[in-house]
């Protein structure tokens, strides 16, 4: 009998301390030699501090002096492996780069995982990668820790290093969302990620990496992508995971208008590293990275002079709208319980508003069309 992944309390504490304990013996724990009580004392603090920041980070102290560049409200990290294709490993470290000067210039410390933790080219490196990330956050006091971790893939680039992370965060009235995402003809694309520092994402990345041990009867075709959709296309989950437009933060280079000046980055998902007759990622990749290493000038564009925040405003008060609609056919049907054939026709609108809320919410016109038909419903 197979067992179920829901049994939380006896197995996400043990899978979560066993890939904290990886983390540490990968990393190794801080060497201090306290000579005096002076040095003692300092030495206690200052492994109380490294405690909580026990991984690599690109940039080993922020500069300056306010609470927010010594307490980043976001993080970011990656690994310089991908599977077993590790001849990328050059490539991806310039590519790499370009997220770490983008980072450095709106205060985003990088984190690079450069050794694996749960097997040798195991994709599954990145979930316990975040998920170690994310514990640590967690284990730092309330004010200190960071709020969002943004993964992304080292066969990506910052094309335009004026657009910051922090546009494309939740609203307050949004709290409920914890993972952002973005999805392709395959489904969920996991090489660009935007998570919460919370409980609930913790639980969420344990039990992704719990799928291949606890549920050998769920196919795996994408490794830790296919886990994650699966984990977070549940009832319990999938309300807290939100889709958003990939063209925003995770355009691919075959995208229409995907050379076009402004677009935040470029991601070669999918692009083989051995394509026989055609153009391999490393040629590609070589190809944008010339163009932002020797005229990055000519790709920068101010988010000002973009469509980006309209379009995420527009988002937003798209996505609030639905609420309100579901909030107003909730009612509706509590008063008009009589009308028979009305109430099939409302719950058949609203039923097709919460599909596209919680599976397509990064398709703006669908969201258009279920918000429109549900109103005309409840208005005829």
């Amino acid at each position: 009998m197979l067992l179920t992944i829901p049994r939380r309390r006896r197995i996400l504490p043990f899978i979560g301390g066993i890939v904290f304990l990886y983390v540490i013996i990968a990393l190794g724990p801080p060497v201090f030699t306290p000579k005096s009580k002076a040095t003692a004392s300092k030495w206690a603090q200052s492994l109380n501090n490294d405690l909580t920041s026990m991984y690599h980070s690109s940039q080993g102290a922020l500069h300056g002096n306010s609470y927010r560049e010594q307490n980043p409200r976001i993080r970011q990290a990656t690994m310089l492996f991908e599977g077993n294709e590790d001849n990328l490993r050059m490539m991806y470290e310039r590519s790499v780069e370009t997220h770490v000067k983008h980072g450095e210039r709106w205060g985003v410390p990088t984190h690079i995982l450069k050794q694996s933790l749960v097997g040798e080219g195991s994709y599954f490196n990145k979930p316990a990668y975040l998920l170690s990330l994310i514990m640590v956050e967690l284990a730092k006091p309330k004010r200190q820790r960071a709020e969002w971790i943004v993964w992304f893939d080292g066969d990506s680039i910052i094309m335009n290093p004026s657009i910051p992370w922090d546009v494309f965060l939740p609203p307050v009235d949004f709290n409920d969302k914890h993972i952002l995402a973005t999805q392709d003809n395959n489904g969920l694309n996991a090489g660009m990620l935007i998570l919460r520092v919370h409980e609930w994402t913790v639980n969420t990345l344990s039990e992704i990496l719990a799928v291949r041990s606890l549920r050998s009867d769920v196919p795996l075709p994408f490794f830790d992508q296919s886990a994650m959709a699966w984990i977070c296309g549940r009832p319990g989950y999938q309300e807290h995971f939100l889709y958003q437009p990939r063209e925003w933060w995770n355009r691919y280079h075959h995208d229409p208008n995907g050379e076009e000046v402004g677009n935040m980055l470029i991601h070669f998902a999918g692009v083989s590293t051995v394509m026989k007759g055609s153009t391999t990622k490393i040629e590609y990749m070589t190809k944008f990275l010339e163009k932002v290493e020797k005229t990055p000038q000519d790709w920068s564009k101010d988010i000002a002079a973009t469509t980006y925040q309209k379009e995420i405003d527009d988002y937003w008060n798209l996505l609030r709208r639905s609420r309100r609609l579901l909030e107003n056919a909730k009612k509706w049907s509590e008063e008009s319980g009589n009308q028979v054939k009305k109430v099939g026709e409302v719950r058949d609108a609203e039923k097709a508003l919460i599909e596209t809320v919680l599976k397509h919410t990064d398709k703006i016109d669908k969201i258009q069309q279920a918000n429109a038909r549900l109103e005309a419903t409840l208005l005829t």
